[in-house]
This record gives structure tokens, sequence and C-alpha cells, in this order.
């Protein structure tokens, strides 16, 4: 416990006082409950590193059951049914399904979960200094955004949070660029070019969501997508020797995200189609070559980076562990900026739904359309 608590909230497992350490964790481990789900977390995991499938292994299958048990018996008493103790419960089987793949399960723990807190009164009547509710949002967004489906508790998200810089999440305004924060985040200028233009077509498309715009504004968003990955693209892909570029690989990483994201909103696909294997395994072998300690000190780029592929990997190796650093990461965020996290999770669920629905495609335009259209949104 004392380890694995470590790396729950902190990408690096170095953790500050924080509310999930020291009074969550504190809490939990003294519910047979949510202590035999913690078992199970662990049987599951040793299951997989002796190379046994964790739904053959006898021991992940025996705490299975009697976690089972335990919350079957608590949901058959009407005083314990609705409690903070079961809705736990639920939310860390639904977390284990979710890491294993198993949609079905997940969706069925997800049921039970929006029945339990219709009875409690809704999210604002959980409790628990408001961390539960917390806890619930924070898991829907798992679920949805790597599974491109619809969040299934709906509140209200503040539009616009204030953040530190190294927060800054690309899928929101930002009162600065990343091209005046450098040598805070120590990142170079092609990498703050890259950010940038994102985060610039990040909002002109949720502004073109919101306000259900016109095809000739979709023909705009989609031209300045194009405009944008040109620019990009120019940009070298594998620098030489010689180049302060060559072992940047924040900056090679973004790249690949960057033009992931671009082809998918100009072709108008989902994300996990869109992401290629080829894809992953660049993005994959890059990423990682950056350390966790450093990723920490700009975790708003992490997870940029880590939605770009995240629901392409789900059926891939790599899933469980970008599944694993999704959750960490908006985790560690959300600790003192909450707000920030719901509100950019909530603007990249409306891009999810908006490519999803355009899954045919959209006609290529018939003429090139003048590069200044670039413009056609405020920055």
């Amino acid at each position: 416990i004392n380890i694995i608590t470590k790396y729950v909230v902190s990408i690096d497992g170095i953790v500050t006082p924080n509310y999930y350490n020291d009074h969550w964790v504190k809490w939990s481990i003294k519910s047979p409950l949510l202590a035999h789900i913690g078992i199970l977390t662990a049987a599951m995991y040793q299951a997989e590193a002796q190379k046994i499938p964790p739904a053959q292994s006898a021991i992940a299958l025996r705490y299975k059951v009697k976690s089972i048990e335990l919350l079957n018996e608590m949901l058959g008493d009407k005083t314990r049914a609705t409690s903070t103790e079961a809705i736990a419960g639920v939310i860390f089987l639904l977390v284990n399904e979710w890491y294993w793949s198993n949609h079905e399960v997940v969706q069925r723990h997800m049921k039970g979960l929006e029945e339990m807190i219709r009875l409690r009164g809704g999210l604002d009547n959980l409790g628990m200094n408001g961390y539960l509710r917390k806890m619930v949002i924070h898991t829907d967004y798992n679920v949805a955004c790597s599974y491109e489906s619809e969040p299934s508790f709906p509140h209200e998200v503040s539009a616009r949070p204030r953040h530190p810089a190294e927060m800054s999440l690309l899928f929101l305004a930002a009162e600065g660029d990343f091209s005046s924060s450098t040598e805070y985040l120590q990142i170079s200028t092609e990498t703050a070019a890259i950010l940038d233009d994102m985060r610039f077509l990040f909002v002109a498309l949720t502004k073109y969501i919101d306000q259900s715009a016109s095809g000739q504004e979709q023909i705009k968003l989609i031209t300045t997508a194009t405009w944008i990955r040109g620019r990009i693209t120019s940009l070298p892909d594998v620098p030489a020797a010689d180049s302060p570029l060559a072992a940047d690989f924040t900056y090679i990483s973004c790249r690949i995200a960057a033009l992931i994201y671009c082809k998918a909103i100009i072709s108008r696909t989902p994300l996990s189609k869109i992401c290629t294997l080829q894809d992953l395994n660049q993005l994959w072998a890059n990423m990682w070559q950056v350390k966790l300690s450093r990723w920490k000190q700009m975790p708003g780029i992490f997870l940029f980076v880590i939605l770009s592929a995240l629901s392409a990997a789900e059926a891939a190796p790599h899933g469980r562990f970008m599944k694993s650093m999704f959750k960490t990461t908006s985790a560690y965020i959300g600790l003192e900026n909450f707000e920030l996290v719901d509100a950019a999770l909530t603007a990249f669920v409306k891009m999810q739904r908006w490519l999803k629905s355009g899954e045919r495609g959209i006609e290529r335009l018939e003429k090139p359309v003048p590069l200044n259209f670039i413009h056609i949104y405020e920055h």
C-alpha cells in the first residue's frame, strides 16, 4: 500500500500531502470490501507477470468472487446499499475491468453506479469533502475518453478556470501561450509552436461544435487543420544528429501526437481508427524516452500526448499502461486543479463525439482554399 499509493496521484511516485493518500487510503483500508478489491487488483497484475491470463488465475478468481460476495452483501442491506463504501467498491471494480478491457462488464458496473448515485441524491450529495464526487467524474472520463463513449454523469463545468502554465491543457483557451513559456517549461521553440497551433485548432473546433456552425464553417475548420498539419509536417520528423532537436523526445512526441489529431480532424475520423499501429509504436518509442519526472513538470503536455493514442491502444499491449498514465496524470493535475481537468476533458469528449459522428469522413475540397483562412478564428 505504501509503495503503490504513491503512484496513484503522482506521475513519478514523489508525492506531496494530498487528500487521497492522507485521508482516502487510510479510510478505505479499514474496509474488508475495499481491502479485498485491492488484493484482487494486485493478484491480477501478479498473474500477468507470471504469464497467466488474470481470468484464469485461481488466486485472482478467489479474490474476485470474495469481493463480489462482500459487495452483494452490502447492496442487500438498505442502510449500506448506497454508502460511500459501496460506491467506492463499485468504482474500484469498474476500474479493474477497465484496465483489462472488459468493456461489457465496465458498462454493467457503470449502470449500477448511476443508480446508486441517483438513490444517494446525485453527485453533489456524496460527501467525503467532495472527493467521492471527483472520483466518480474522473472514472467517468477514464471510460469515456478511452472507449470514445458518452459520459454517464453530466454536470456543470467551469468554462475557463485559471491555472499555472505547467498545468496548461491544450483543449482549452489560456491567457498565455506556450511560445512565451519556453524557458519556464524548458521546451524548444519548435515544440511551443506545435502546441500553440494545436490549441488554436482545438479551441476553434470546440467553438464550431458549440455553435452548431454551418457547412461553410466546417470547410474553414478543415482548411485550418490542413494548414496547421502542413506547418507541423514541414518540421523535421527525425532531426539531424547535429540538431538541437535530435534528442528532444518531448518535441518528437508532441509532433507525432499533433499529426494524429490533425489527421483525425481533417478526415473527421475517430482517433481510435486514425491512429495506426505505426503511429502508436512511434509515439510509444519516443514518449518513454522522456523520464516520468520530466513529464511531471509539464503534465498538461503529457496528457495531450497520451490522449492522442489512448483509444487506439485499447486492444494493444500498450493499452493498460496508457490507461494508467492517463488516469494518474489527470488525477495529478486534478488534485489542485480539478475544474481545469473537468473542463478540458469535457472539450476532449466533445471532439470525440464530433469525430465519431463523421466516421464516413468528409468530401475533399475540390479547389484549394486560401491559407488566410487561418485567421478566421480569434486566437
